[in-house]
């Protein structure tokens, strides 16, 4: 995994995700469109890699915020992963160490809040 921090787009999906939903806001697509085609492309990946999903629906709801408009599914998903502890028992599972956990819940509980407005 390229995760080089504990923010959300500290990473090379979340950086992908956001790169490919803006691109595609800047073209003139709609928040819908082109959430369903994100949706689309990585569905396979989704399936196959579980492990990644958190990364996913955090970066693609950030994304969102971003541009100004927000899908609610998006939204229920990326809370669900932070309610749930998801995202942090990934972090555990990759052995990072109890300071990194900690800022990272510290960003995600930021987030959590950031995402509220726009359930």
């Amino acid at each position: 995994m390229g995760t080089w921090g504990t923010e959300i787009f500290e990473d090379d999906m979340a950086c992908d995700v956001r790169d490919i939903y803006q691109d595609m806001i800047g073209n003139g697509v709609s928040c819908e469109e082109a959430t369903n085609k994100i949706l689309k492309d990585y569905e396979s990946d989704l399936n196959k890699f579980p492990e990644t999903a958190n990364i996913f629906w955090l970066a693609l709801a950030k994304a969102q915020i971003e541009a100004g408009e927000t899908d609610k599914r998006i939204i229920a998903k990326a809370i669900e992963m932070i309610d749930d502890g998801i995202d942090i028992l990934n972090w555990k599972k990759l052995d990072a160490d109890p300071e990194t956990i900690k800022e990272r819940q510290e960003v995600l509980k930021i987030f959590r809040v950031e995402l509220e407005p726009h359930k």
